[in-house]
């Protein structure tokens, strides 16, 4: 015959404490000699507390498991958000340093540049500038001898006008503004721009629609007087305001000169 096994000990019943009331019957189904139908009904009493103790663990294991995924969602977006914004400034500053270096080689060189009327160099400078290396690499494409591209695919053009027109010859480049926010791009580039007012003529911004609308000129150091504004003044605000007629319905291009 199988006995049954009492897995709610009689010492352990609430019945049996020290401060339970002392009842004949109570005393007797303490003893240790009960009979097995009493361990029965508490064993199945334990069964019974046991699941239900078990049943709230795990709800508070899934409020907590939900509570931490609530938090992973949370950090994650904030981790996109970083890093789109990381990208973004990534970006902006490698655009600064590509145009940044070709203004830094034609600041050290402009003595190996011929800007006169009589001038023998192409109107078109980009394969002067490549055979010198005052272009990065990376703008470079083999198969066009005309743009060079910076970091956001804008085109850019290296010119030189020799004064055909009656006007004094001047070198250049001309940034087509047209992807990914420009006006945030014309902003950054006339941050970086400033940087070279000792020795450029001029900036201006032009919006390309049915009439050419020309921003404010900004004049360098030896160019700018009491009627023409100087580029080293220009402050944030100025800026943003120049660069308002770069938006993303349409393009424009952005002007960088020198004598």
């Amino acid at each position: 015959m199988r006995t049954k096994t009492n897995i709610f000990p009689t010492n352990q019943r609430p019945e049996c404490g020290a401060d339970a009331p002392q009842y004949g019957r109570l005393l007797s189904l303490c003893a240790g000699d009960a009979p097995q139908v009493s361990n029965d009904v508490y064993n199945q009493r334990y069964t019974r507390e046991k699941a239900a103790e078990r049943s709230k663990q795990r709800g508070k294991s899934m409020i907590e498991m939900l509570g931490v995924l609530a938090i992973i969602g949370v950090l994650t977006v904030g981790s996109i958000a970083g890093y789109s914004h990381a990208m973004r400034r990534h970006l902006l500053n490698k655009q600064r340093e590509q145009i940044s270096y070709i203004l830094s080689a034609v600041d050290t060189h402009r003595d190996m540049l011929d800007i006169s009327p009589n001038s023998t160099l192409p109107d078109r400078l980009k394969p002067i500038f490549e055979t010198f290396g005052w272009v990065p690499e990376e703008m470079i494409r083999k198969n066009n001898n005309v743009y060079i591209y910076d970091v956001f695919k804008n085109s850019i053009m290296l010119y030189i006008a020799k004064g055909t027109t009656g006007g004094a010859p001047f070198m250049g480049l001309r940034i087509d503004l047209a992807n990914d926010n420009p006006h945030e791009q014309c902003v950054n580039l006339y941050q970086m721009i400033q940087q070279y007012h000792s020795f450029l003529w001029l900036t201006e911004v032009q919006k390309i629609n049915e009439n050419s609308l020309y921003t404010n000129n900004y004049y360098g150091d030896k160019y700018c007087t009491d009627s023409r504004e100087c580029m080293r003044d220009l402050t944030p605000a100025k800026i943003s305001e120049l660069c308002r007629v770069c938006d993303d319905e349409n393009r424009c291009h952005l002007y960088i000169l020198w004598k």
